[in-house]
């Protein structure tokens, strides 16, 4: 009982709720960016330059590497996750993810992209797997 909660302001009138909600809304991102978008959400673990690290867990470098040839890898980690890699299907949309995918193979890699979001659709299925396939 320290706090008289109706003394609080509502958080949505909160000026620093607003930027975080401008940003992420509902949970997803807002920008259809693939720049914008890596540096909201991959940077965190991949590193500003896609050099990835190690810290609390090992975060694979996404820059000059050569699983980052193929989109569909990407839109399936994406889609899926992978390993200790959350899955991102609840949080981008196609386009998104298509973005991103982009971002990665041509300013992390140097590759020509052919990115393109009705790839991601045919990728996507229903549910996420309960299991990660590759721990087995």
């Amino acid at each position: 009982h320290l706090i008289d909660y109706n003394t609080l302001s509502s958080l949505e009138k909160d000026v620093e709720y607003q930027k975080w909600n401008k940003v992420f809304g509902d949970g997803s991102f807002s920008s259809t960016d693939g720049n914008v978008i890596y540096h909201q959400s991959c940077a965190g673990c991949h590193l500003n330059k896609g050099q990835g690290g190690n810290g609390a867990g090992y975060y694979p470098p996404l820059a000059n590497n050569p699983k980052m040839r193929s989109s569909e890898y990407i839109y399936s980690i994406l889609i899926n996750g992978f390993r200790g890699m959350p899955y991102f299907r609840d949080m981008l949309n196609d386009e998104q993810m298509a973005a991103v995918t982009k971002y990665i193979q041509e300013d992390l890699n140097g590759i020509k992209s052919t990115a393109n979001a009705k790839d991601v659709t045919a990728l996507r299925h229903e549910t996420s797997p309960i299991i990660d396939p590759s721990d087995h």
